[in-house]
């Protein structure tokens, strides 16, 4: 099972941010998961909130004390994001000194930065810098079921140099009809559909939720890591219809995002793990494979 950094390293880095993306390639983990937002000049930005209000922070600038300016900058922190330019933004809100003084300056990225990240991880050999084979791949979730950001960001994968480039980005959402968009527009397309468990669903109500997805195109699944119901057998049904199944942890289930959780879900055959917390996983690892090495098995 693959490891992915949720937001980056989000619990060290100010998250969906360039930095964060970087620490958690540092970190060793397989990719990096983002939420992908339209402003209202049709660029692409890392953000998860509707508005910059939790993780802006206006910057004052030279002659902005006798101006509205740093008001305005203020106010636009609360603007729905479908409302925001980015133009206007890029250089007057700072969304990493919420997480500390060391991220100062963090400015809203934007895809098509974090896409010209990719080659520069990965001409450090991949993930931690460690030669690995496999480049470090992004997770991008498309978020408010806006078909209009597929389709800018179809053309800028269109655009990027080759088709492997293409190949390290796994789209995610919500919306059923966000995925079906992604793969008609995408090519290569890898889009999961992200679907969560509902208190007292028998798992053949799930099954049939998730060959409704797989059916209308959806090349896999994203389930909330819950043990509970992401089981053997769900991920069995999965993989018999050619799907990958990943688990992504929720803060409205603490206990998503711990050893014991991702050592469930791997024994459950997931593929793939997107946590807060890439910096403890290579102990995990490194556990795991000792007790491995023990019982005499192979990791």
């Amino acid at each position: 099972m693959e490891f992915f950094g949720h937001r980056g390293a989000s619990a060290v880095a100010p998250e969906n941010t360039l930095a964060s993306l970087r620490l958690a390639a540092e970190q060793g983990v397989a990719g990096a998961e983002f939420d992908l937002q339209l402003t209202r000049d049709g660029v692409l930005v890392l953000l998860h909130d509707d508005t910059l209000r939790r993780t802006g922070v206006p910057i004052r600038r030279p002659g902005d004390e006798s101006s509205s300016d740093f008001d305005s900058y203020e106010e636009s922190l609360d603007l729905a994001l479908s409302d925001v330019e980015w133009l206007a933004v890029k250089e007057t809100v700072d969304v990493g000194s919420w997480k500390g003084a060391r991220w100062e300056g963090e400015r809203l990225a934007t895809f098509g930065e974090a896409l010209a990240l990719l080659p520069e991880i990965n001409s450090r050999g991949g993930p931690s810098g460690g030669g690995a084979t496999k480049p470090f791949e992004y997770l991008v979730e498309m978020k408010r079921g806006d078909l209009d950001a597929v389709r800018v960001a179809a053309e800028m994968v269109r655009a990027l140099d080759t088709v492997d480039a293409a190949k390290q980005l796994i789209f995610i959402s919500f919306s059923l009809p966000i995925i079906v968009e992604c793969r008609a527009a995408i090519a290569c397309c890898r889009a999961l559909h992200i679907i969560r468990g509902v208190d007292g669903e028998t798992p053949a109500a799930l099954r049939k939720r998730v060959d409704a997805s797989l059916d209308a195109g959806a090349t896999g699944i994203d389930f909330s890591a819950n043990p509970t119901y992401v089981t053997a057998g769900l991920v069995a049904h999965v993989h018999a219809r050619g799907g990958t199944v990943g688990v992504w942890t929720t803060e409205k289930l603490p206990q998503s995002d711990t050893p014991e959780c991702w050592a469930a879900m791997e024994a459950a055959g997931v593929d793939f793990f997107t946590s807060n917390l890439p910096a403890e996983l290579p102990a995990y690892e490194a556990a795991r494979r000792e007790a491995a090495a023990a019982a005499g098995e192979m990791v």
